[in-house]
């Protein structure tokens, strides 16, 4: 590090980085993955420990990506870099190996950082400082063993895995129901650690979580390694978002108070019905109101067929073209 390079302290990074930093410098201190990378910045941390010799590594991974067509590939990779330049201790791309890539692969659940470091190992196996590159795209692994079991109540767990497993819904669609009903568990955790599982589950306790659901803000009540992807961190949620949630609970309770499932070694069964899901889980009006319109795109040439005249007589001819102007008009009145 050069003697520009050194880090200025209280110039904008808050103090625990400053903190983190300085342990670096002064006592090789180089735990970074024990901290979460939404409150450590990976980034800006690297940043000021190798100046700019980090951004020259940088630049050098981004101008090979650039070739390749590659579209802002410091969004891409920069975080990853960080990542490994801080757990190797140097900035400097020719140190790294496939060996440091792969073990921060297989440690991160993050799919930003994996592709981030599959991106780079790709760059460095041009460049002949490696043998072989990272898959872009690692085999994935259902919900439910990705988790963490960190702030859940193992039973709760066991149920939402139940429902996982037999829901009849699409993966993708389920696995975004997984991290929404781990989020329901992490709040019980911290305000009801007594409920551990969707039979004890009330009519209050279900009307206390839908008006705490409209103060949710972004990072509340999650658990899993990904915080580094979220935008927003400390903000109300989307009415989108909210609506959402009740979505998934709807879903949620009703499958299991008319469908069987088996958690464990105990016999399938259903939950007892103490309240009706599709109206203590309905979204408030409230909510539905701040929801933007969310239109189709629909291609030039689908759109230009919708209003294409069949090959008829002049009178049929004048009525599709009448219908097809209304079709024009009723859009724009709707808005």
């Amino acid at each position: 590090m050069g003697r520009n390079d050194r880090p200025q302290l209280g110039s904008g990074p808050s103090a625990r980085q400053q903190v983190i930093v300085m342990a670096y410098l002064l006592g090789h201190f180089t735990a970074f993955d024990r901290f979460e990378r939404a409150t450590l910045q990976l980034y800006q941390t690297a940043s000021l420990i190798f100046g700019s010799h980090f951004h020259t590594s940088l630049h050098h991974v981004c101008t090979v990506l650039t070739e390749w067509g590659y579209s802002h590939p410091e969004a891409r990779v920069q975080l990853a870099l960080a990542d490994v330049c801080l757990a190797t201790g140097s900035p400097a791309i020719e140190e790294l190996s496939l060996e440091v890539l792969a073990t921060r692969h297989q440690l991160d659940t993050s799919k930003r950082m994996a592709n981030g470091l599959a991106l780079i190992s790709r760059v460095l196996a041009e460049l002949k400082v490696i043998q072989g590159a990272l898959p872009l795209r690692p085999p994935t692994t259902p919900a439910p063993q990705r988790a963490m079991a960190e702030g859940i109540a193992p039973e709760w767990q066991a149920w939402c895995s139940a429902w996982y497993r037999q829901s009849v819904l699409a993966t993708g669609t389920k696995e975004t129901y997984f991290t929404y009903l781990r989020k329901v568990g992490v709040w019980l955790w911290h305000h009801h650690p007594t409920i551990t599982n969707p039979e004890q589950w009330t009519y209050e306790l279900a009307l206390e979580f839908a008006s705490a659901v409209t103060d949710f803000k972004i990072g509340d009540y999650i658990t899993l390694k990904d915080t580094a992807e979220l935008i927003g961190l400390g903000k109300g949620l989307t009415p989108r978002s909210k609506d959402h949630m009740f979505t998934v609970l709807r879903r949620f309770f009703t499958d299991l108070q008319e469908i069987p499932h088996s958690v464990g070694a105990a016999p399938a069964r259903r939950i007892a019905r103490h309240f009706n899901p599709q109206l203590v889980f309905q979204t408030p009006p409230s909510i539905r109101r701040l929801i933007g319109r969310d239109p189709r795109v629909i291609d030039d040439i689908w759109w230009g067929k919708s209003f294409k005249p069949p090959r008829s007589s002049p009178r049929r001819i004048s009525h599709a073209v009448g219908m097809g102007s209304s079709a024009i008009r009723w859009p724009w009145l709707a808005l």
